[in-house]
């Protein structure tokens, strides 16, 4: 706590960033409240919380914000659209949740306890996963020429899994796995659902990146507010 309020205090530091998950034994709630939410570049302080929700908001978390961008720019029709989003985490489920409404869609938010999961996130024009089970959501989840949002990184260390997983794509993965002990994948089956969605972002390499980019991007808008205040 009294490195935050350091940092808090520092003029020249304008993003503080708590990497998550925390270690077992401290306060989630009392770290993420101690960051000043002028230097919330993640978007996790109450307030920012607050302000998202009531539909002004300032910063926004960065994995929802970098798939509104991939949304917008790839010219995908928010707008009436029928969206899933499976996950409620603080860190994306939910704050995603909010960005599509904003955007006017119709949004359903699944979780552990939906029943017929499946059935229900096939009606989804844009589905969005974010629930750290590899390859879980299969082609029986998805609308055909929907958009899938795969948010998930996991790890896969066994040869025949990937070979189920990756289709094609398994004799490279299997490569992959060889050299390092390991190779990516997200929640979504990429093999199932490239026969039956229209787009799919890509594991590693789609939504990542994009977080990274609005991290930067919340961090000059702080730096901006900095001056201009």
């Amino acid at each position: 706590m009294s490195l935050i309020a350091s940092l808090n205090a520092r003029p020249e530091v304008d993003g503080v960033l708590i990497q998550m998950p925390l270690p077992q034994g401290i306060n989630e709630g009392a770290i993420l409240e101690a960051v000043d939410p002028a230097k919330d570049v993640d978007g996790f302080h109450p307030q920012n919380v607050g302000k998202l929700a009531m539909g002004h908001p300032n910063f926004v978390p960065c994995t929802p914000a970098g798939i509104l961008e991939l949304l917008k720019r790839n010219h995908i029709e928010m707008r009436g659209a029928d969206a899933c989003v499976i996950g409620r985490s603080q860190i994306v489920g939910r704050p995603m949740a909010q960005l599509l409404i904003q955007n006017d869609a119709t949004v359903t938010v699944c979780h552990s306890r939906t029943r017929d999961l499946a059935a229900v996130a096939r009606r989804a024009d844009i589905l969005v996963v974010a629930i750290g089970r590899p390859g879980m959501v299969g082609a029986d989840f998805i609308k055909p020429g929907a958009t899938v949002i795969d948010v998930g990184m996991n790890r896969v260390t066994d040869e025949s899994l990937a070979r189920e997983l990756f289709g094609k794509d398994a004799e490279r993965r299997i490569k992959i796995i060889a050299q390092r002990g390991y190779t990516l994948v997200g929640d979504v089956h990429p093999a199932e659902a490239d026969r039956v969605a229209g787009l799919r972002t890509p594991v590693p390499g789609g939504v990542g990146p994009l977080t990274v980019a609005m991290l930067l991007a919340n961090t000059v808008k702080a730096a901006r507010q900095r001056l201009r205040d």
